[in-house]
C-alpha cells in the first residue's frame, strides 16, 4: 500500500511540473538542428545499401499496387506510410529531413520522459542528450532503413508503459502501450523479444500491478491495442490493393529462418570474429562497457554493497536480460550482433541501464540548472567539431585519436560507465557529458571519409555526397517513371566492372549503384561482373520485351559501346532516347536510356 501511495505521489509530482520538462524538451529539440548546421550529409542513406532504399521506393510508390506487390518489406507499415505521406505532401526533400530529426527526436524524447518518471530529470537529460549524439544510434543501416522507426516506437511503448503504471485507470494507456508496441514489432519484428521487458516495466513499476488480475486487465488492454492497429494497416493495404494481410511475407520468413538459420549464413559471425579485426568491434564497444559495468553493479547490490532499488534494479536488468538473449542468439547462428539493423535495437536498452547506473530521484526540488542544460546543448557541436577540428584547428587531436584506434573509443566507454557508477551524482552527470563527446568524437574519427557505413558530419573532402547523391537518384527515378511507368519494364546495367577513377581523383565503384537503383521497383541488367555490355548472357537479354527500357549507368560513353549491337544479336533493337547525367558529388554518371524493340 505505502509503494502504491509513494508512485501516485510520484506521478502527481510529475504532473504537477509538466512545465519544467519544456527547457529540457527544447533543448534536445534544437540538438540536431545544430548538428545539421553543420552539413546535412548524415541525415541521408548512403548509395550502396539495399534495404533502406527499397524502403524509399515504398516512400515514392506505395501506392501502387504493381510497384513491388507481396514484396516482405511492406510489414515495415508503420514506417512506411509516415514517409509516404511526408513524401506527396512535403515532397523528397523536406520528408526526408522531417521523417529522420522526427524519429530521432521521438526516441530521445520519450526516452527523456520515461527516466524522468523513473529515476528523475536531471539523470534522464544526461541520458537522452548522449543518445542524441551517440553515432552508432544515427542512421543504423541507412537514415530510411527502419531502425530509425523501431526506436521511437520502442520509446513510446515504454513511456506508454510507466504512464499506465503510474495512473489510477490505466487502460487507455495500455491500449495505446499495444498500438506503440505494435508498431515497433511491425518495423522490427525482432522486438517481438523485448515483451518481457514491456511487462516487467508494468509489474515492477507498481506494486499493485502484479496482481494477476491486473496483469490479465493490462494484457488485454494491449491486446486491443495491438489488435486494433493491425487490423488498421490491414484495411489500409487492402484499400490500396497490395492484400489484406501485409505481415505474412516477413513473419514467414522469420518462422523459416528461426527454425533453420542456415539462410542467415552470409551475415552471421561467430563471436569471436566480431573482434577481428580489433575495429569491427567499435560500434559494440560502449554496450559492452554498460554490460560489464552493470552485471558488476547488480552483483555488488545482491550482497548488500551499496542499494538499488526496484526501479535501477529493472532498468540495469532490463539491458542485461537482453543483452546476453542477444548474444544467445548470435551463437546459435542468428546475426544478431552484427553492426546496423541487428545490434541497433540494444542500443535503447543500454541508455535506460546507464540511467540505471546514474543516482537519481523523481520529484527533484530543485529543476535542471541552466549549467547542465547549456553542457547538453554544447553536446551538439561535437559532431561537426569532428569535422572542423580534423581539417583546420587540431589536426594532432585527430592523428592522437586515430593511433589510439580502438583502444580510444573502449577507454572513453569504459571510463564513462565506471565514473557513473562510482563517483558522487553531480560528477557523474558531468562525466557522462564529457565522456560522451569524446567518445562520438573519436568514433567519427575511425571512420575514413568515403566510408558508407556511417554518417559525414563534414562535407569537405567527401567524394560522394549522400545529399546530392538523394536528390539526383530520386530525380533519374523519375525520369524513368516518365519514360515507362512500369518499373520492373526498366533495365539496368552499371559497368564497366571494377573501381572506376574519375577527374576528380575520386573511385567508385559503380556496382555500388545496384542496391540503391533497386529500390524504385527496376529491373537489374547482368552482373557488376562484366567487362562490357558483350559479355551479358542471352538470358538477360532475353527477358527484356518490347518496349521495356535499357539504362546503362557508366563512366564515359565508350563503356556502353557493344550494348546496341548485343541486343541485335538478339533480334532486338535499341534506340537512345536520352542522354542525362547524375552528379553524385564530386563523381558525376553517365546516364544512357535505351527503349527495345523487335526487329521488324
Amino acid at each position: 500500500m505505502t509503494s502504491s501511495l509513494s508512485v501516485v505521489a510520484q506521478a502527481q509530482s510529475m504532473s504537477a511540473h509538466k512545465g519544467s520538462h519544456s527547457k529540457p524538451i527544447a533543448v534536445l529539440i534544437v540538438m540536431p538542428l545544430i548538428m545539421a548546421l553543420f552539413g546535412r550529409e548524415w541525415l541521408y542513406t548512403p548509395i550502396g545499401y539495399l534495404d533502406p532504399w527499397y524502403n524509399v521506393g515504398f516512400f515514392m510508390f506505395y501506392q501502387d499496387p504493381a510497384f513491388l506487390p507481396d514484396h516482405y518489406k511492406l510489414q515495415r507499415l508503420p514506417w512506411l506510410l509516415p514517409g509516404w505521406g511526408l513524401y506527396h505532401t512535403m515532397g523528397p526533400l523536406a520528408a526526408n529531413f522531417i521523417l529522420h530529426v522526427g524519429a530521432l527526436l521521438i526516441a530521445t524524447t520519450f526516452v527523456y520522459l520515461t527516466l524522468a518518471r523513473l529515476v528523475g530529470q536531471r539523470s534522464a537529460f544526461v541520458v537522452a542528450a548522449t543518445l542524441t549524439i551517440y553515432i552508432p544510434f544515427l542512421g543504423s543501416g541507412g537514415w530510411d532503413y527502419q531502425t530509425a522507426g523501431e526506436a521511437a516506437y520502442y520509446a513510446v511503448t515504454l513511456y506508454l508503459t510507466v504512464r499506465a503504471t503510474q495512473a489510477e485507470n490505466p487502460r487507455r494507456y495500455l491500449v495505446l502501450t499495444g498500438a506503440a508496441y505494435g508498431a515497433a514489432i511491425y518495423s522490427t519484428i525482432h522486438l517481438v523479444n523485448f515483451l518481457p521487458v514491456v511487462a516487467a516495466f508494468y509489474i515492477v513499476v507498481r506494486r499493485r500491478n502484479r496482481m494477476l488480475v491486473n496483469i490479465c486487465s493490462a494484457l488485454g488492454c494491449g491486446l486491443v491495442g495491438f489488435s486494433v492497429l493491425t487490423v488498421a494497416l490491414c484495411i489500409v493495404n487492402a484499400m490500396v490493393g497490395r492484400g489484406f494481410l501485409f505481415f505474412w511475407p516477413l513473419l514467414k520468413i522469420v518462422i523459416e529462418r528461426v527454425e533453420d538459420p542456415a539462410g542467415q549464413k552470409a551475415w552471421w559471425l561467430p563471436l569471436s570474429a566480431l573482434l577481428d579485426p580489433a575495429t569491427s568491434f567499435h560500434y559494440l564497444a560502449f554496450p559492452v562497457a554498460v554490460l560489464v559495468v552493470s552485471m558488476l553493479r547488480l552483483s555488488t547490490a545482491a550482497v548488500g554493497v551499496g542499494r538499488l532499488g526496484s526501479i535501477r534494479t529493472l532498468l540495469i536488468g532490463q539491458y542485461i536480460f537482453l543483452a546476453l538473449l542477444w548474444a544467445l542468439w548470435q551463437q546459435l547462428g542468428h546475426p544478431a550482433l552484427e553492426p546496423d539493423y541487428f545490434a541497433h535495437v540494444l542500443i535503447i536498452p543500454a541508455f535506460l541501464a546507464l540511467g540505471g547506473l546514474l543516482r537519481g530521484e523523481v520529484g527533484e526540488k530543485s529543476s535542471i540548472s541552466h549549467t547542465l542544460l547549456a553542457c547538453g546543448l554544447l553536446l551538439a557541436f561535437v559532431p561537426g567539431a569532428q569535422g572542423a577540428l580534423a581539417w583546420a584547428v587540431a589536426p594532432q587531436v585527430m592523428e592522437l585519436t586515430k593511433s589510439n584506434g580502438i583502444e580510444a573509443l573502449e577507454i572513453y566507454a569504459v571510463v564513462i560507465v565506471l565514473l557513473v557508477a562510482t563517483m558522487p551524482r553531480i560528477a557523474a552527470l558531468g562525466s557522462v557529458l564529457v565522456g560522451m563527446a569524446g567518445f562520438s568524437f573519436a568514433f567519427l574519427q575511425l571512420q575514413p571519409p568515403d566510408n558508407p557505413l556511417y554518417p559525414h558530419f563534414w562535407k569537405s573532402g567527401v567524394c560522394v555526397s549522400n545529399e546530392q547523391s538523394f536528390r539526383e537518384i530520386i530525380r533519374l527515378i523519375k525520369i524513368l517513371k516518365s519514360e515507362n511507368p512500369i518499373s520492373w519494364q526498366t533495365w539496368i546495367w552499371r559497368g564497366p566492372k571494377g573501381v572506376r577513377t574519375f577527374e576528380s581523383g575520386c573511385t567508385l565503384d559503380l556496382d555500388l549503384l545496384r542496391g540503391t537503383m533497386a529500390s524504385p521497383g527496376t529491373s537489374q541488367f547482368g552482373l557488376g561482373t562484366y567487362a562490357n555490355p558483350g559479355e551479358i548472357p542471352d538470358q538477360y537479354v532475353g527477358w527484356v520485351g518490347d518496349g521495356h527500357l535499357v539504362v546503362a549507368m557508366v563512366q564515359y560513353d565508350k563503356d556502353a559501346d557493344g550494348m546496341i549491337e548485343r541486343f541485335a544479336k538478339a533480334g532486338k533493337k535499341l534506340t537512345l532516347i536520352r542522354r542525362e547525367t547524375i552528379n553524385l558529388g564530386k563523381i558525376p554518371i553517365l546516364v544512357l536510356i535505351y527503349k527495345s524493340m523487335r526487329e521488324r
